[in-house]
């Protein structure tokens, strides 16, 4: 199956994320194939924006007549960890010349993926997407989202594909920077929310205050050790920006650890930990953060 450019589109991991970003891509006049285990025939997006019901062409099985070919760009929409269970995807899915886009959260995307992509150019992004889907086919979004991409002639191109003005993907210079930002609320926010499985509203709490900024600053350090320099009022802000949030937003990893289902804790927290430790840099409230996150995982199946 080609899209209206004569390329083949796939995407991997149709949850909330992944559906929207087919959503955006099908309402840019496109056509492409789903790939996933849960399978739905058409895809409904509720909310302010980007509203409408798109009809979707879908494979459960990679090894099935539904996926004919390899496709020239594969949108990797699946968390960290589930990663190693979709081989026989990227098997099925991924050559040398395909273009692969991880919308992945850490920054660590083509270490993550390479083992299953062979030489197929990663191309890492950062989800800014307040997507939210109860159920598989039904996408909620009350605001428009954004992707960003490191710049390049790949990127430029997959940025070209995206005409929906509910989502839209630019190409950056400072990928790395928002990289690091976004990886900063990950860790910090999501991994607060996952603990005590629950929004945390801390206006008027100064000891909680300080623990979030402390938290912020612990993972810039590991940041500015990477190469990454970040405004020195960055965790002030952060954590200005946690009061406002408030009780209005759930992490995606607080959501899977309250269904008991098992969390990218090892890609939004435990990386600052290697990290810290490769530069000798001492981190002991996220080690402390980490570590509750680790002690919550539900068993190894």
């Amino acid at each position: 199956m080609t899209d209206k450019t004569g390329s083949r589109l796939a995407l991997l991991g149709p949850g909330a994320i992944g559906s929207a970003i087919a959503a955006a891509l099908i309402s840019s006049g496109h056509e492409v194939q789903l790939c996933g285990r849960r399978r739905f025939d058409q895809l409904t997006v509720e909310g302010e924006v980007g509203a409408g019901t798109y009809p979707v062409n879908y494979a459960d099985d990679p090894t099935s007549g539904d996926v004919a070919k390899p496709a020239d760009v594969v949108f990797v929409a699946l968390k960290a960890h589930q990663v190693p269970s979709a081989a026989a995807w990227f098997e099925a899915l991924v050559t040398d010349h395909t273009v692969v886009v991880a919308a992945m959260n850490g920054v660590e995307h083509e270490a993550v993926l390479r083992l299953f992509v062979g030489a197929a150019e990663v191309i890492p992004v950062v989800v800014m997407l307040p997507a939210h889907a109860d159920e598989p086919g039904r996408l909620m979004m009350r605001t428009p989202g954004a992707l960003s991409i490191p710049d390049g002639e790949a990127a430029r191109r997959v940025a070209g594909l995206f005409t929906a003005d509910f989502l839209t993907v630019k190409t950056v210079d400072n990928f790395a920077e928002r990289s690091w930002r976004k990886l900063m609320g990950n860790a910090v926010s999501g991994g607060l929310m996952a603990v005590l499985g629950q929004r945390v509203d801390i206006e008027g709490d100064a000891e909680a205050r300080a623990l979030i900024v402390g938290l912020y600053q612990e993972v810039m350090a590991v940041a500015a050790a990477e190469g990454v320099m970040l405004p020195v009022d960055l965790p002030e802000r952060m954590t200005d920006g946690y009061v406002r949030m408030g009780q209005g937003h759930l992490s995606s990893i607080a959501v899977d650890r309250i269904a008991g289902r098992p969390t990218e804790w090892r890609y939004r927290n435990e990386v600052v930990i290697r990290l810290a430790e490769h530069h000798g840099i001492e981190v002991p409230l996220n080690r402390m953060l980490t570590t509750l996150l680790r002690l919550g995982e539900p068993p190894v199946a």
